[in-house]
Parts: C-alpha cells; sequence; structure tokens
C-alpha cells in the first residue's frame, strides 16, 4: 500500500508510536496521550480530545464517479448522493439497516444506470458505518475518491474506541481525505420517544441533581422506560440547573421529540399534537434564562393560527409529519 497516514490523538500528546491498519505497517505514526493514573471513570466524564486522520499522499483527484452521503442524527440515518446500479443500492441500504436497525431512514440516493462507473468499494463503506456508528452526529462523503467523515462523541471512552478502530479496522486500499471525530460542545439532551421510552445523554452537575432529574421524569412519565446515559462535570455554565428544568417542562408538553441545553441556547424539535399542548409549549417557553437563546422546530397535526413563536428562531409547521423520512 502506498503512501503514509498520520493519526492523531490530541490530549496532551507527548509520544510517537509506529502503528498498524490490518496486517499493513505503514510509515506514519500515532501521537499517544500523556500516561497518567486516571482511571476509566474519570475519563468517562467531559470528553477533551478529538481524533483526527489525514491521508493527503493517497488521495485521487479524479473525477467523482459516484458519491453516498450518510448523515447521522439521534434520531435517524439520512442519505443522499447517486450510485450507478441496482445491486449497488441494494447493498447500501442493506448495510445501512444492519449497521442501525432502529433509526429510521430517510433514503435520497438516486441510481443513474447509464453512468459508466466502477463498483462501490465495500471495505470503505463498512468502515464509514462502523466509525459512524459510534459518533451522537455526524457525517460521512464516500466517493470514488475517498472518504471524508465528521462526528462527535460523548465521552473519552468512546473516542478512545474511534481510535482504536480506525488504527486496527481501515481497509487497505481506501484513501481518507479527512476524518475527524471530536467532543461536542457542552450539552445534556433529553429524547421522548413514541415507543414509550425517554433517552438522556450529556453533562450534568453531580449525582444529586442527575437523581432529582430521573425522579421527575419517573414522576411525569410512569408508564415510560429511561434510558440514562447523562455523565458527570462540576464546571458547568450558571443557566445549566435551570435549563434542564425548563427542557424537563417543555418535555411534558410534547408528543415525541428532542429538548437539548448548550452552553448559549435551548434546543427544541418536537411534535406537539394539538392546539391546547402547543399553547402550553409556547408558555413554558417564555420563563427562560436571560442569557440564552431558544431555538425551536415545532410541528403540530392541526391547522393553528395566530400563534407566537417560541424564541427567536422558530418554525412552526402545521399538518407536516415530524422527522420525515425525505425531508432534507
Amino acid at each position: 500500500m502506498t503512501g503514509t497516514m498520520s493519526a492523531i490523538l490530541k490530549c496532551g500528546c507527548t509520544k510517537l508510536i509506529p502503528f498498524c491498519l490490518g496486517s499493513a505497517l505503514l510509515s506514519g505514526t500515532l501521537m499517544a496521550a500523556s500516561v497518567n493514573d486516571e482511571t476509566d471513570a474519570s475519563r468517562d466524564s467531559v470528553p477533551q480530545d478529538e481524533v483526527v486522520v489525514a491521508d493527503p499522499n493517497n488521495v485521487s483527484n479524479g473525477p467523482v464517479t459516484y458519491s453516498v452521503r450518510i448523515s447521522k442524527e439521534p434520531d435517524r440515518i439520512k442519505l443522499k448522493g447517486s450510485i450507478s446500479s441496482e445491486e449497488d443500492y441494494r447493498t447500501l441500504i442493506g448495510m445501512v439497516k444492519a449497521n442501525f436497525p432502529s433509526m429510521t431512514l430517510s433514503d435520497r440516493v438516486k441510481i443513474e444506470p447509464d453512468i459508466h462507473v466502477p463498483d462501490v468499494k465495500i471495505g470503505g463503506l463498512s468502515f464509514a458505518l462502523k466509525v459512524l456508528g459510534y459518533v451522537e452526529n455526524g457525517s460521512a462523503t464516500y466517493d470514488s475518491n475517498g472518504l471524508s467523515l465528521e462526528g462527535s462523541v460523548d465521552t473519552a471512552v468512546v473516542l478512545d474506541q474511534v481510535q482504536q478502530l480506525v488504527v486496527t479496522e481501515k481497509p487497505e486500499g481506501v484513501a481518507v481525505r479527512s476524518l475527524r471525530v471530536s467532543a461536542p460542545e457542552l450539552s445534556w439532551r433529553v429524547q421522548l420517544n413514541e415507543s414509550n421510552t425517554i433517552k438522556i445523554s450529556g453533562i450534568i452537575a453531580n449525582a444529586e441533581e442527575k437523581n432529582q432529574v430521573l425522579d421527575k421524569l419517573r414522576n411525569r412519565f410512569p408508564a415510560h422506560t429511561i434510558i440514562d446515559n447523562s455523565k458527570l462535570s462540576e464546571t458547568l455554565p450558571n443557566h445549566w440547573s435551570q435549563s434542564i428544568e425548563k427542557c424537563i417542562e417543555i418535555l411534558s408538553y410534547i408528543d415525541y421529540g428532542l429538548v437539548d441545553v448548550t452552553e448559549t441556547a435551548i434546543n427544541v424539535k418536537v411534535h406537539a399534537g394539538n392546539k391546547a399542548k402547543l399553547n402550553l409549549l409556547l408558555e413554558a417557553t417564555r420563563n427562560i434564562p436571560t442569557s440564552i437563546a431558544v431555538n425551536s422546530e415545532v410541528t403540530t397535526t392541526e391547522r393553528t393560527t395566530g400563534l407566537d413563536v417560541i424564541g427567536g428562531a422558530s418554525t412552526l409547521s402545521a399538518n407536516v409529519p415530524p422527522l420525515d423520512a425525505n425531508a432534507d
């Protein structure tokens, strides 16, 4: 295999070691983290690192003959692009469904049989899907010239797993134009699903507050299964606890959807089934910490008129199914 690849794990790097991809020993190096005595438990808090890979010497600059973009969100996978044969298309869809069996699939891939192009390299596609399996949000573009991927993970432990995957499982013959997987900005997220499950992820101040949040959700949603993957960190913005309280309140007025907190905003992407719920949702967003914005995308099944929007960057859609499989 020609060319070299450099993979960098950024976290106070001090040591250079050789590394292998599969059975091929490359002349690149892996820059490893400083050795310290922190435990897995402490590493499973706010991540500070990122994995960056580039293979500039092995990237073709030829014309793009096929291209597939795979985007991963917490609740769905989105596919776009063009492919030359029905067989390659079926392979792509089968691999995506096998890697993400429980996620909604938005498929906008076009089959263009009139264009003579080489077959899609399955090894590169499989590798991209494996990496996306570790990230919370991310996207990969795989075409006849190579792979580009970007995403973010929840914890440093997961970031280590991504790094190991890059070192051990990248297939030969796949050019990596760029691959960057990093820690997300500080965030806390709660997702209410139609399947009577509630998923929590992100950062919360301490164990006491974490238990309080769980108790409130159990009281408000006694029939729901709660999956809590949140982590602890003592260094958080002043508005954090109040914003999480607001997210829980908003959850009470929706049928399903996502609400999250970042350093600068509360982000709302939800479905409210009727005008009464929508009015309660609007009212819940009026009393929020003054230091942050509210960004919202709200859908409803009723025609509504004369309603105020939420925050300064809001949209309201009536009679539009949420998380439409054909939406961008």
